[in-house]
């Protein structure tokens, strides 16, 4: 085979285009899940969105979470389900039909349109954008099956929504109630307590204070602050707090009687309001004048200053309790009791009552109370027995109780000021701007009402909810204890019907006795209408009597049909369920439970994951915790990732008239999906902290992540097709035999153990051979060792593969023979040798010594034997899958022959593997140390990236990959180059090759969850195979990652930086050699290699630092001149002088001074009589010798005009293996290539020919001051 030609120059948007309609022609998605059918299942729920508008970019990054952990976990062998889901219900429909149909509120809706009609064109109007929601979700990337979707309209879940509310209904958790809720008038509609928290807008109101006259008591009045005037009508009630102070103040009124005596009133208040008026400071402003917006007719002018206010007497709170006063409102005032439906006088009306919500942050300390418009106000109203008045309708609208008929609730606002004026009743007139309830789909001001409706007993079931809730995983997980968590703790009952009209009705059935019938299934609504035939039974399904047409649920449809039980007629109540109640049932309704599927869904609950926004701790994620808890007494979901808000650049809410955000779509087509996908999941969002959304993050990640794997892959195939490389080495995949008795008991099993597995060790290698099956591994050949338990291990997997072949035996992958420990517990080992030799087994690998002290088989020995096993079958089986099935020991044996380790690094670390447990090898040893790392670093890569899908972190496997990148294409590929470039194919070249390949088909496998197309294109151009997403997630192993080497790879690089800082601060070009560098890390001859090639430098020496430089610490006067004033200088003296030290934290003790971290920089500067130049930082300090002699500036333009060979050889569009000659005229040339022209040459694979005056291209250039033409020809 031979690897596709790659342009260099591709564009990843249409690159995405290509593998989009690859996967539909394909059926991609479809044969990822086909695959996987019958394996464990990995449980998804995917929230429903409405398809009321175009997708933007927080649901970009909802479906891209929700696509990236499906993805992986298929790919790790489990099947899941993804199933697109939609919304259909509720007000954000009925708002777009009422605008299409140019009508408005409920009145219209009934008296203009009907019900029947209205609800068929919100049926019409659900799905108005669901062509542009396939696209983008195709567009994105994104695999699930919008074709098998879930509707909460359709039947089936309506059903199943019936189902949840009867089940919890007869648990008792669903009663009907009176009370006060929020409440839109315009919608005419009662919310949740959650929907009116995601509706908050800014707010301007007018603020009173009202002065409410004491009854019997002259010129005594409360003083009482509202924001709410139109509920004044209502009040029944003044409360205080019991131990609050309040006084009674004698206050001048601004009026003067005829004989000229200045008139007074007592106003009763808070002693702290009071204090801070007569101290012309805080809250007073809200009650008296402040910066008065009206001053009230007859008040001449501000009334407050020294002689206007005095003190007359202090109470406590609890001795003003049950005072009365004469209403403010007493229009329709006549008697206690209930006076018509809307006016009720309790036996308390009109009294100072007691209240715990009465505080002084603002008002007076006295709190007006109107029991049918305040929560808290109709719980003091039922407390203290004070009735209540409702003047307010179901539209906002004032009723027939008043004079003001049919007023708008809050244009009403400005009529009782009016009247209050009129009456002198008003002490201040104010506004206040606040954060304001409004309905979170029309943005109309909310109310609180009081009114009829069904709850669900959330405070019952509050505990529970809170003990499950300790089960989920949350990302991030503050959340669990913080927002979701105190969200929970403070829980009220949930308001769960709706005045509304399209929706899921709520099943509940009354008689004019006021008796109930609660209906779980269209079944029983069947059998219970069965008296008056409205609905018939055929198959098993049921339709209408007189349309013939199937049952649907909806309010138009049910509100016709009757039941009767026991001589009564019931009929539907005329509520719906709020539609956040059918998204709390999605686990259970998406799946028509507990009608369908029921054993299935009963296995699988709660779902493994799910995905939202951070709204959803008080919506979505809610609604689920409450009818889990309700239902099953365990939380739906067990892992959820919470996202943040997408902001624009600016920090401001993305807004389409201020354009202050690149179109989604316009973006994907410009930078890719991929890209777009990747800058997501690394950024904040993903953790619920705000992103603001930059497309200059986007082009990072071109930058930096696709452009570096696409040009590593262009790179790799570019070489490998000129080389007509291939993968054609042997793939073997070393398998450890199933459990033995003797490995139960944890004793030596060596070369002459014949114990057959045990029961355990047989289900491992069955299991182990159904999971190769799965994995799509097909063996041609199987090997085992002689061993029994090796040959029955192999010969289970054979049969569980389908494997048909001879299961070839070698001898010499036999495990060691281990003499006289052999069948010895480990301990007993330890005992045995002690007592042999009087000595405790040590050392990196302690057992070497006990088998050789009791006539065991010297490891050399048994490695050289299984070395030998191993090159024959590589020998013997080119191109082919090998399996070989043989012994922990032996794994140890493969590891040190295939990573080229020393025995000692090869027994002394974790290399064996576990019963029936199997590992993939390379088909070449690696014998370069530039090879074993990067594969080390891949292995750490794998396992950091999956542990960040397992953790649901998603930040962790894109910083990984990022990292990995840099690795790769900045260290890898650049230090590898020369290896692809020579003409010799020999084993280091091959290596080369086998490394790049494995690395990359590995690489796209880790990368392909989160950026699925372009992953595709790399993986099936290097492999030919179907798809990289019906492939297995990589494996990988501690014993194939190397920290020694990692680590000293580190200190190279960091000394490298450090080199590269250094020439740049000194302005000395890389292409100039320098003598040496002084490094104080003992690193091999390997590394040092390295440090020479990278920083072009003759030598690196090692020595003791502190022989070069000295450390000297410079304080950041600026910034601790705050702290220690004059004394700043004392501190930068001490510190010149030496005088410091380091402390813990960062901190560093100067002298008597302790200086925190940041308020200082340690550096380096070289000691007397060093001649070299010193620079600091990554822990370690180097010095470089920066004198430039003769030869080395020679030889620095020689280099210089290497890279200008380079650069025209690129420019006349050159073959990489083309040979060309070259001429080089100019100063200084004859010098030059008298001492460099083999290397000249031998790096632009060129000959120098003098005579050569026209070329294909030439130039002429300044090489550091000479001026040089070069010529080039092929």
């Amino acid at each position: 085979m031979s690897f596709p030609q790659i342009n260099s120059r591709q564009s990843f948007a249409a690159l995405e285009l290509e593998t989009l309609a690859y996967w539909k022609a394909n059926n991609t998605f479809q044969k990822s899940l086909e695959i996987r059918e019958g394996a464990p299942e990995f449980n998804f729920y995917d929230g429903p969105p409405f398809a009321t508008g175009t997708p933007h970019y927080g649901h970009l990054l909802a479906g891209t979470i929700k696509d990236v952990i499906p993805r992986y976990q298929t790919m790790q062998g489990k099947f899941v389900e993804r199933r697109f889901g939609w919304d259909c219900h509720g007000l954000p429909i009925e708002n777009i039909v009422e605008k299409k149909l140019g009508i408005s509120g409920k009145k219209d809706i009934e008296d203009k349109v009907g019900v029947f009609e209205f609800n068929e064109q919100c049926r019409a109007n659900v799905f108005g954008y669901t062509d542009v929601w396939r696209q983008t979700v195709e567009r994105m990337g994104r695999w699930v099956d919008m074709d098998n979707d879930y509707k909460t309209m359709d039947t089936d879940f309506m059903e199943s929504v019936w189902w949840v509310f009867k089940s919890i209904y007869d648990k008792g958790y669903v009663y009907e109630s009176y009370r006060v809720v929020p409440y839109c008038p315009r919608c005419s509609t009662p919310l949740s307590n959650f929907e009116v928290n995601q509706g908050y807008e800014d707010k301007q109101d007018k603020a009173v204070t009202v002065k409410f006259k004491v009854k019997n008591e002259e010129n005594t009045y409360i003083l009482a602050w509202t924001t709410t005037p139109w509920t004044l009508p209502a009040n029944l009630g003044l409360a205080v707090k019991k131990d609050f102070d309040y006084v009674k103040a004698k206050v001048f009124s601004g009026k003067w009687d005829k004989f000229g005596k200045a008139q007074y009133e007592i106003h009763i208040l808070s002693k702290k309001i009071y204090e801070d008026a007569i101290n012309n400071k805080g809250s007073y402003k809200d009650v008296y004048n402040g910066a008065l917006d009206e001053i009230p007719d007859g008040y001449e002018r501000p009334i407050i200053n020294e002689h206007d206010i005095s003190f007359v007497k202090t109470y406590k709170g609890t001795q003003l309790v049950g005072l009365e006063y004469e209403p403010i409102f007493p229009d329709f005032i006549t008697q206690l009791g209930t006076v018509s439906d809307d006016v009720v006088l309790g036996e308390n009306a009109y009294k100072v009552v007691p209240g715990h919500h009465v505080t002084t942050d603002s008002g007076t300390g006295v709190v007006h109370i109107a029991p049918a418009y305040g929560i808290d106000d109709s719980e003091i109203g039922q407390k203290e027995k004070l009735g209540f008045i409702s003047h307010i309708d179901a539209i906002g609208h004032t009723t027939g109780l008043l004079s003001d008929n049919d007023v708008y609730v809050f244009d009403f606002n400005q009529i009782v000021i009016d009247r209050l004026k009129a009456e002198k009743k008003l002490i201040h007139i104010g506004t206040i701007d606040h954060s304001y309830p409004h309905c979170y789909r029309c943005h109309t001001p909310l109310i609180y009402r009081a009114i009829s409706a069904w709850y669900i007993n959330v405070e019952s079931l509050k505990d529970r909810m809170i003990v499950n809730n300790q089960k989920v995983n949350w990302m991030p997980d503050n959340i669990k204890d913080g927002r979701f968590g105190k969200w929970v703790e403070g829980a009220r009952d949930w308001n769960i019907s709706r005045n509304r009209y399209w929706g899921s009705a709520i099943p509940v059935w009354k008689s004019e006795d006021g008796d109930i019938i609660v209906i779980g299934s269209v079944k029983e609504l069947y059998e219970a209408n069965k008296e008056f035939g409205q609905i018939f039974e055929k198959d098993g399904k049921y339709f209408y009597t007189d349309s013939k047409q199937p049952v649907d649920l909806h309010k138009h449809f049910v509100d016709q049909i009757k039941l009767s039980k026991d001589g009564k007629t019931y009929m539907r109540i005329p509520e719906v369920l709020d539609c956040w109640f059918e998204s709390g049932s999605m686990p259970y309704a998406s799946k028509h439970y507990p009608f369908e599927r029921k054993a299935e869904f009963d296995e699988i609950f709660p779902a493994d994951f799910i995905a939202e926004g951070l709204d959803q701790t008080r919506g979505w994620f809610y609604t689920l915790l409450i009818l889990g808890t309700a239902l099953f007494d365990n939380t739906p979901f067990l892992n959820v990732i919470v996202n943040g808000i997408i902001l624009a650049e600016d920090g401001r809410k993305m807004s389409k008239s201020l354009k202050n955000y690149p179109d989604p779509l316009e973006l994907v087509e410009k930078h890719g999906a991929d890209a777009l996908r990747f800058y997501l999941l690394s950024s904040p969002v993903v953790k619920a902290d705000d992103l603001r959304f930059s497309e200059a993050g986007v082009e990072e990640v071109v930058k930096k992540v696709l452009l570096p794997l696409w040009n590593t892959y262009s790179f790799f195939t570019t070489y490998a097709n000129i080389d007509g490389w291939t993968p054609s080495g042997t793939r073997i995949t070393m398998m450890r035999h199933g459990e033995t008795d003797a490995n139960a008991g944890k004793r030596i099993s060596d070369a002459g153990e014949v114990s057959p597995l045990n029961e355990t060790g047989r289900k491992q290698a069955q299991k182990a051979g159904a999971q190769m099956k799965k994995e799509g591994r097909n063996f041609d050949i199987i090997i085992a060792s002689p061993a029994l338990r090796t040959q029955e291990t192999a010969r289970i997997v054979a049969e569980e593969l389908g494997y048909t072949g001879e299961i070839i035996v070698v001898p010499e992958l036999i495990e060691r023979n281990a003499g006289e420990c052999s069948g010895k517990s480990h301990t007993e080992i330890e005992n045995w040798y002690k007592e042999k030799t009087g000595k405790n087994l040590d050392g990196p690998y302690h057992y070497r010594a006990a088998y050789e002290h009791g006539g065991g088989e010297h490891e050399e020995n048994h490695q050289t034997r299984v070395e030998g096993a191993i090159n024959d079958i590589l020998a013997k089986y080119p191109g082919k899958r090998v399996l070989v099935v043989a012994h922990g020991g032996t794994s140890r044996a493969f590891n040190i022959h295939f990573f080229n380790l020393s025995m000692e690094e090869g027994y002394g670390r974790d290399g064996r593997i576990d019963n029936a447990e199997y590992r993939d090898f390379l088909s070449v040893p690696l014998t370069n140390n530039l090879d074993t790392w990067i594969v080390s670093r891949l292995n750490r890569l794998t396992a950091t990236v999956a542990g960040g899908f397992e953790s649901y972190d998603l930040q962790i496997p894109t910083r990984a990959i990022t990292e990995f990148m840099d690795d790769l294409t900045n260290w890898y590929v650049r230090r590898s180059r020369r290896r692809f470039w020579k003409s010799e194919n020999d084993g280091d070249k091959f290596e080369a090759y086998e490394t790049l390949y494995h690395v990359l088909t590995t690489l796209t496998k880790v990368m392909a969850p989160i950026t699925p197309m372009i992953s595709e294109a790399v993986y099936r151009g290097l492999t030919g195979h179907e798809s990289v997403h019906l492939e297995r997630f990589p494996e990988f192993t501690r014993a194939h990652m190397f920290d020694s080497l990692e680590s000293d790879m580190k200190q190279a690089r960091d000394i490298i930086t450090l080199g590269l800082a250094l020439r740049g601060q000194k302005k000395l070009r890389v292409r100039q050699p320098l003598a040496s560098i002084t490094i104080g890390e003992n690193l091999s001859e390997y590394f040092q290699e390295i440090i020479r090639e990278e920083l072009n430098v003759k030598e690196v020496k090692i020595e003791d630092m502190s022989h070069v430089a000295r450390k000297i610490c410079k304080p950041n006067a600026k910034l601790i001149g705050p702290r220690f004033g004059k004394a700043v200088q004392d501190v930068i003296i001490q510190a010149k002088s030496g005088n410091f030290q380091d402390l813990d934290n960062g901190r560093i003790q100067v002298g008597e001074y302790v200086l925190e971290a940041g308020e200082y920089e340690i550096a380096y500067e070289p000691l007397d009589g060093v001649t070299l130049d010193v620079i600091s930082g990554t822990g370690m300090v180097i010095a470089m010798d920066t004198i430039i002699t003769e030869e080395l500036e020679l030889e620095g333009y020689a280099r210089d005009l290497v890279r200008v060979i380079q650069d025209l050889r690129k420019d006349a569009g050159y073959e990489v293996s083309d040979r060309v000659r070259v001429a080089l005229h100019g100063e200084k040339m004859e010098e030059i290539l008298a001492l460099f022209a083999d290397y000249i040459t031998s790096e632009t694979l060129s000959v120098i020919d003098e005579n050569l005056v026209e070329g294909d291209i030439s130039r002429e250039i300044d090489v550091e001051g000479i001026i040089v033409k070069v010529v080039v020809k092929r």
